[in-house]
């Protein structure tokens, strides 16, 4: 992208942060809630493996709780993300009990992948609308 500058245009260049901590705010964070992530014996009162997630969580919890997801994605290839991995079924590396995800095509995987590898272009984790009723990893 070109921008004017004195004597001619000056070259910009925008810097995304992948995954956004903003969609992780309005989009991944409720969502995770809602699928009962975290509760108790999940990810809610303190980390399990490398993850924990707040339901209420004010703006120091939320920034831990992202950081914590942020470190197990992979922006340049979201389904080789480590978070998804985990909880596919069938995936080389499933090791996450219960495992969340039956398919790819399930919505709430499709709106983390979104999420991971989102460049600012084309369709994003908002875009991606699920119903988050009987979601859960405990089906």
């Amino acid at each position: 992208m070109a921008a004017p500058g004195c004597g001619g245009e000056v070259d910009v260049t925008r810097f995304v942060v992948r995954p956004a901590l903003e969609d992780y705010r309005t989009h991944i964070q409720p969502m995770l809630v809602a699928m009962q992530c975290s509760a108790a014996p999940c990810h809610g009162t303190t980390f399990v493996g490398e993850v924990r997630i707040t339901a209420e969580p004010d703006d120091e919890a939320l920034y831990r709780d992202y950081q914590s997801i942020k470190a197990l994605t992979n922006p340049q290839d979201p389904d080789a993300s480590v978070l998804l991995s985990r909880l596919l079924n069938g995936a080389a590396g499933a090791s996450h009990v219960p495992l969340c995800f039956q398919s790819t095509d399930d919505c709430t995987y499709r709106k983390l992948v979104a999420w991971i590898g989102w460049d600012g272009d084309g369709p994003g984790p908002g875009d991606i609308e699920c119903d988050y009723t009987g979601e859960t990893c405990f089906r």
